[in-house]
């Protein structure tokens, strides 16, 4: 499991103080940068010319707002794990350990030029199983 905390900003949230339901994505992603570079792995994933990991499905539960100024808890873990694909899972909880937010994105690898699924490299994939829940 990857760990990291933050706090919501007042530019994340509605009127009324409240997080727009729509930021979730940008918390998880964050957290998602985080984790892949944290892993030292000896290509540019982001910027890599062969292949791109676009996301393929999402979900999000709401369970309890988030408001300015919380800060939270992200921990999110690798649940499914292919040869071309995998699924994340994101849990953030408030200070006091509630959970607010969860999460899941589904992850596949693709050939930039053809759009077509291709296995990841065996560094990726061994560093993701690390992680596997």
């Amino acid at each position: 499991m990857y760990t990291t905390k933050t706090k919501i900003n007042f530019f994340d949230c509605d009127p009324a103080g409240i997080m727009f339901f729509g930021n979730v994505y940008k918390l998880c992603h964050s957290a998602y940068e985080d984790f892949i570079n944290s892993l030292h792995l000896d290509i540019d994933f982001w910027g890599e010319n062969h292949f791109a990991v676009p996301i393929l499905h999402s979900e999000a539960d709401y369970l309890q707002p988030l408001k300015t100024g919380d800060e939270i808890t992200i921990e999110m873990s690798v649940l499914l794990l292919k040869e071309y694909m995998y699924e994340l899972y994101f849990e953030i909880k408030n200070r006091d350990g509630e959970l607010c937010d969860r999460a899941k994105t589904t992850h596949i690898f693709i050939e930039r030029g053809t759009k077509k699924k291709i296995e990841m490299n065996n560094k990726i994939y061994n560093s993701l199983q690390e992680h596997l829940k």
